[in-house]
């Protein structure tokens, strides 16, 4: 028996199509996504009711990689995109608190542990790690609003959804109240549950931008949330050096100036200009983010990240936000030895 080879017309048209059908994913509500957008929806667990909210801004209305993105760094862009009767029946009051916080004395650490235990222990693990504890010394932070009752609830032993953005996307970790870890047990136990985590009910957010390269987003306080705290990525800074009085007598003010002696300074590694190049991104972390001491660490600089409160003002008074900044702050600069 005899079979006819195809044509190279049919050929053609047989590679263009399975070349078609490889670049596109179909998924069960019948919308076809690219590969991209179809990894970034199965690695971030993301169901269908809630990808089809998401604002696009491809051809025809079509999902791009970056709306999907810009959803992961700030999942309040779908209320946004909402009605505005939606919109305005979700609207919570909302109140910004905010300091920098010095963690020199954190990175150092840090860098200690995984050099002598070779560990995978980051920065993330510490702030999440001192989130709980100042939870639990200053209890009126994790305070709501209940509409129902016209009147503000403490809620008793909160767990805290842990949000932490990546070149990758964002992976969310959800820490129970029964869940009572150092920062190395964490480093080890954290694993991206999706929206589960991030949607958490009566749970006290953190957004942790340690290692994101992307720009900072401002959290979006929901009435489920029983407050957020937004971590920038991690700055060097120059450490000031205390002034110090020299005093001259008649013969070291005639013999004229002294010379300039400058101390040598510890050698770093160079310095590169940001890339957008996603490769390269991946490859070296940016010069303004520090998580596990890989980076070389330089005694003679200060570290220092930008954390931001937003509270209900109803729920959570001027005054407990504060104290509740004051204990974090605390925590991460002066007792960090008890978040290992």
């Amino acid at each position: 028996m005899l079979l006819a080879r195809p044509s190279p017309r049919s050929a053609l048209r047989l590679a263009t199509g399975a070349a078609r059908a490889a670049s596109t994913v179909t998924f069960p509500q019948g919308e076809t996504l690219s590969p991209a957008v179809a990894f970034l929806v199965h690695k971030n667990h993301i169901e269908p009711a809630i990808y089809a909210r998401i604002p696009r801004s491809g051809p025809k209305n079509r999902l791009l990689k970056g709306d999907v993105i810009r959803f992961l760094a700030d999942p309040a862009v779908i209320d946004n995109a909402s009605a505005t009767a939606d919109v305005e029946a979700s609207l919570v009051p909302q109140a910004y608190y905010g300091r920098d916080v010095v963690v020199t004395q954190l990175a150092e650490l840090v860098r200690k542990l995984n050099e002598s235990r070779h560990l995978g222990v980051s920065a993330s693990d510490f702030f999440a790690r001192a989130v709980v504890l100042a939870l639990k010394a200053v209890p009126d932070a994790s305070a709501r609003w209940s509409e129902t009752l016209d009147k503000k609830e403490i809620v008793a032993s909160p767990s805290v959804s842990l949000s932490r953005a990546s070149p990758l996307g964002v992976s969310s970790f959800l820490v129970k109240a029964s869940d009572d870890i150092g920062a190395v047990k964490l480093s080890k136990a954290f694993k991206d549950q999706g929206l589960s985590a991030r949607n958490a009910a009566a749970a006290f957010s953190v957004f942790d931008h340690v290692l994101s390269p992307f720009s900072e987003s401002t959290p979006y306080l929901r009435s489920t949330h029983l407050g957020i705290l937004a971590i920038s990525g991690i700055r060097r800074t120059s450490r000031q050096a205390p002034a110090q009085v020299s005093s001259f007598d008649l013969i070291d003010i005639l013999a004229g100036p002294r010379p300039r002696v400058t101390a040598a300074r510890p050698r770093t590694a160079p310095t590169h200009a940001p890339s957008n190049d996603p490769i390269d991104i991946l490859a070296r972390p940016t010069r303004g983010a520090f998580d596990t001491g890989s980076d070389v660490f330089d005694p003679a600089a200060d570290y220092v990240v930008r954390v931001d409160l937003v509270t209900d003002p109803r729920a959570v008074t001027a005054k407990v936000a504060e104290k509740f900044l004051s204990e974090f702050e605390v925590l991460i600069t002066k007792r960090v030895k008890d978040l290992v």
